[in-house]
C-alpha cells in the first residue's frame, strides 16, 4: 500500500508535471506566436521608419531647393530694384542737367541783352544830355526852335521811357547775376 500510495503520488505529481508541461507548451506556442506577431509589427515599423526617413530626406532636399530658389528670386529682385533705381536716378540727373543747361543758356542770353541794354542806356544818356544841353542853348531862339524843342522833348520822353524800361531790365539782370551760378 505504501507502494501504491507512492505510485499514486508519483502519478499525481507526474500528471501535475504533464499538465504544467502541456500548459507551458501552450504558453510557449502563444509566446512564439506573439513573438512572430511582434517581429512582423517591428518589421513594419522599421519599414515605416525607413520610408519616413526617405520622405524626410526628400522634404529636406525640397526645402533646401525652395530656400535656394527663394534666395535667388530675392537676389534677382534686389538687382532689378537697383537697376530701376539707377535708371531713375540717371533719368532724373539728365532732366536736371537739361534744365541747368537751358538756364545757363538763358542766363548767357540775358547777360548779352543786359550788356546791349547797358550800352544803349549809356548812349541814350549821353545823347539825351547833349540834347538837353543843346535845348538849353537854343531856348531863346524863335518859334522854329520851339517846335524843334518840342520834338526833341518828345524824343527825350520816348528815350526816358526806353531808359526806364532798360533800367528795369538792368535791375532784373543784376538780380539774375546775384543768383549763384552752377557749373
Amino acid at each position: 500500500m505504501a507502494r501504491s500510495q507512492s505510485v499514486a503520488q508519483k502519478d499525481v505529481v507526474l500528471a501535475a508535471f504533464s499538465d504544467q508541461l502541456a500548459s507551458s507548451k501552450i504558453e510557449e506556442s502563444a509566446v512564439k506566436a506573439e513573438n512572430e506577431k511582434l517581429k512582423k509589427e517591428n518589421l513594419k515599423q522599421v519599414e515605416m521608419v525607413a520610408e519616413l526617413q526617405t520622405r524626410l530626406k526628400a522634404t529636406e532636399v525640397e526645402h533646401s531647393n525652395q530656400l535656394e530658389e527663394a534666395k535667388e528670386k530675392k537676389k534677382l529682385a534686389v538687382e532689378n530694384m537697383r537697376s530701376e533705381m539707377k535708371a531713375a536716378a540717371e533719368k532724373q540727373f539728365a532732366e536736371a542737367n537739361n534744365v541747368y543747361n537751358k538756364l545757363k543758356q538763358t542766363n548767357s542770353s540775358n547777360l548779352q541783352q543786359i550788356q546791349t541794354l547797358e550800352q544803349d542806356i549809356t548812349s541814350t544818356k549821353k545823347s539825351t544830355a547833349a540834347e538837353v544841353k543843346k535845348l538849353n542853348m537854343e531856348r531863346d531862339e524863335g518859334e522854329q526852335r520851339a517846335l524843334r524843342k518840342t520834338s526833341i522833348r518828345a524824343t527825350n520822353i520816348t528815350n526816358l521811357i526806353r531808359l526806364n524800361s532798360f533800367s528795369h531790365l538792368l535791375r532784373s539782370a543784376q538780380h539774375f547775376r546775384s543768383l549763384p551760378k552752377r557749373n
